[in-house]
Parts: C-alpha cells; sequence; structure tokens
C-alpha cells in the first residue's frame, strides 16, 4: 500500500537500552519515509516516568484533547479538525498540502464511482449471477454447512483453536504496547484481526451453520489482506527502506533491521501468510473455487477501510498513507487509487489459482 504499510505495529521498537535505542529509531525513520514515520508517535509516547528529566525535544510534543462528536457534527465548519492537519504535529513530516486543504476536484466523484459500483455488482452478483464453473452465486457462501468442516478434536481443528488463541496473544500484545487500541486504526492490525476471526469462525463451525458461513464470507477478504500486507511490506518497503533510504547510515540500518524483525511485526508481516495459507488453503473443507462474490466480499472490506481512512482518520490529522491522500493531484488519486483496485484485483487471480490447484492435495476432505 503505502510507505508506513507497517502500521500499528510501531509498538515493537528493539527494546535494548531503552529509551537511547528507542530515539534513534525515531530519528532516523521520521527521516526516512511514511514506512517508518509512525515509529515517532511511538518513541515519544514511551518515555518512562523516571526519565522526565531527560527528555528530548520529539519527546515534548502533546496532543490536544478531541471532541470526537464533532466528527459527526453536520454544522461543524472545519473538515480537519486539528491543527495543521497533524495529530499532536506526529504528521509533520507529511507535507502541508496533503493535510489540510481542499481535496482533489477526482477524488469525491472517483470514490463515489467506486463505492456505488462496488454496490451494484455485489447486490446483482449475489442475488442474480453465477460464474459458469461454479455453483451459483446467491449459494457461493453455503456451499460448505457446518457439516463439511472438520469435526471437533481433529487435527485441522486443532490447528484453527489453538493459532486463534496464539494470535489473540499477540493482539494482547499490541494492546499492551504504547499505541494500546490506537494500533487498529491501521490496515495491518486490522488484517490480522480479520485473520483471527476466520480462525475462530473455522473452530466453531463444527457447530454452528452462521459460524460455517461466516468462515465462508471472510475467507477471501481475510486472504487477500493478508496477502497484501506480506507482499508491500517483504516486498516493497523493507527493502526500500533499509537498501535505498537507510542505504549509507549504517547504525539506522541497524535499528530498523531490529525493530523489523522485533517478535510481533515477524508475526503480523511474515508468519500472517503463513497462517493464512493453513486456515484458507490447507485445513479446510475441500476449497470451492473463488467466485466474483468473494471478491465483492473482498471490495466491500476495502472499502470499509477507505471510509475510516479518508472520512475519520484523514480529519484527526492521522497520514498513516500519504499516497493515497485525496489531496494529492488527479493523477496521482487517479493512479494510486486504481493501483489498490488493480492490487486486490491480482490477489484474487492469486487466491483463485492457489485454491483451484489444492483442491486434490486439502488435508482434510468432506465427508
Amino acid at each position: 500500500m503505502s510507505s508506513s504499510f507497517h502500521d500499528g505495529n510501531d509498538d515493537d521498537e528493539p527494546q535494548q537500552d531503552d529509551n537511547d535505542d528507542n530515539h534513534s529509531v525515531s530519528s532516523s525513520q521520521k527521516s526516512t519515509t511514511s514506512a517508518t514515520a509512525h515509529l515517532s508517535t511511538t518513541d515519544d509516547t514511551t518515555e518512562d516516568d523516571d526519565d522526565k528529566t531527560n527528555h528530548q525535544s520529539t519527546t515534548n510534543k502533546t496532543t490536544a484533547p478531541l471532541d470526537f462528536s464533532r466528527l459527526w457534527d453536520i454544522h461543524e465548519p472545519e473538515w480537519v479538525l486539528v491543527k495543521d492537519g497533524s495529530l499532536g504535529g506526529y504528521f509533520d513530516w507529511v507535507p502541508r498540502s496533503l493535510r489540510k486543504g481542499p481535496w482533489s476536484p477526482l477524488a469525491v466523484p472517483y470514490l463515489t464511482i467506486i463505492v456505488y459500483g462496488t454496490a451494484l455488482a455485489v447486490a446483482y452478483e449475489y442475488g442474480h449471477g453465477s460464474d459458469s464453473d461454479t455453483t451459483t452465486t446467491a449459494t457461493t457462501f453455503d456451499h460448505h454447512n457446518h457439516n463439511s468442516y472438520p469435526p471437533l478434536y481433529s487435527l485441522p481443528w486443532y490447528y484453527n483453536a489453538i493459532n486463534s488463541l496464539w494470535m489473540l496473544i499477540v493482539m494482547l500484545l499490541v494492546v499492551r504496547g504504547p499505541l494500546s487500541w490506537r494500533a487498529w486504526a491501521t490496515y495491518t492490525v486490522q488484517s490480522w484481526t480479520l485473520l483471527w476471526t476466520r480462525h475462530v469462525l473455522c473452530a466453531l463451525a463444527p457447530m454452528s451453520a452462521t459460524a460455517a458461513r461466516w468462515a465462508e464470507i471472510t475467507r477471501f477478504p481475510a486472504a487477500c489482506s493478508a496477502t497484501v500486507t506480506f507482499g508491500i511490506w517483504n516486498g516493497v518497503l523493507f527493502p526500500y527502506v533499509y537498501l535505498v533510504r537507510l542505504g549509507r547510515e549504517p547504525d539506522k540500518q541497524r535499528n530498523f533491521f531490529q525493530f523489523c524483525f522485533s517478535f510481533r511485526l515477524v508475526q503480523i508481516h511474515v508468519l500472517n501468510i503463513l497462517f493464512c495459507y493453513l486456515n484458507v488453503a490447507w485445513w479446510s473443507p475441500t476449497p470451492r473455487v473463488l467466485t466474483r462474490t468473494d471478491f465483492g466480499a473482498a471490495m466491500v472490506s476495502v472499502l470499509v477501510y477507505m471510509m475510516w481512512y479518508l472520512l475519520v482518520l484523514d480529519r484527526l490529522g492521522v497520514h498513516l498513507y500519504p499516497v493515497f491522500s485525496p489531496r494529492a493531484p488527479w493523477y496521482v488519486v487517479l493512479m494510486m487509487w486504481t493501483l489498490l483496485l488493480a492490487t486486490y484485483g491480482a490477489t484474487f487471480v492469486l487466491w483463485r489459482a492457489v485454491l483451484r490447484g489444492n483442491e486434490d492435495t486439502t488435508v482434510y476432505r468432506e465427508r
């Protein structure tokens, strides 16, 4: 996605030498790209009470209390609710033109087209559409009932049950970190939560037809968001920041490397794809071929995040992904938002092929 795609995991800074290392991470990332910029948010808020006398200027930032009721006040005259469009000054590294001011003339029409088009397509596909080589779309999510899921106490069931607990522990560690619940503002942590939800649903599916149905509804949305997170972070952002932005600064490279390979980031950025494959393809009922309805479900999930990002976070001055700013020039908005949709489309094609090729190798078989 954007260069700050490591999201809510900035509570994973290297822990040696406490504030000294944290401060060095913060100062190195704020000068790089949005992939590491919000590290400073974590570092600036994790100073120990005993070290308050040694605060640096970067740790003196404070955030004025926000009146969240202003978000839905139709009489609120200001769209951006914080000074200079930067919450607590933590997003000053983002150009002011992307933080405050009018949106691109293309942003609202394009967003409207995406939302309206997705709504019409999903409604049509769910009620009338079908894929010629698959089941009727209206029954796509009923393809597997609760009797077709791995039975209680089978090996696949134990995987889903135990790993759902493991993933929950990781989320609790995120909550205990400096960002606490605020980490859920990010795409990565929401993706991890969706994947955890599907593990829970698969564990409940043998006992509940409702859980089995929702496990099918979330099959591709969970797979898609996990794949996007894994691919963008490991294939684009990490190598770019480490090799290009920090290539001539060995100390900053070392700190960034330690940060990226901390326990929680490895779980959420690396092992997430393994958990995804085991849950979605390997230890599930015999995979059905994905249909357009699955793609529609994933589009709904990403549009929900887009609405959250553009209509809430943007107003609060939180700019995790400035390359998707609605204030960018019209051609940047067109290019980046289209790229996002194309990424989801490519991921759909990938997982459709994976599940189709996995039909003869799935561990669990319907009985």
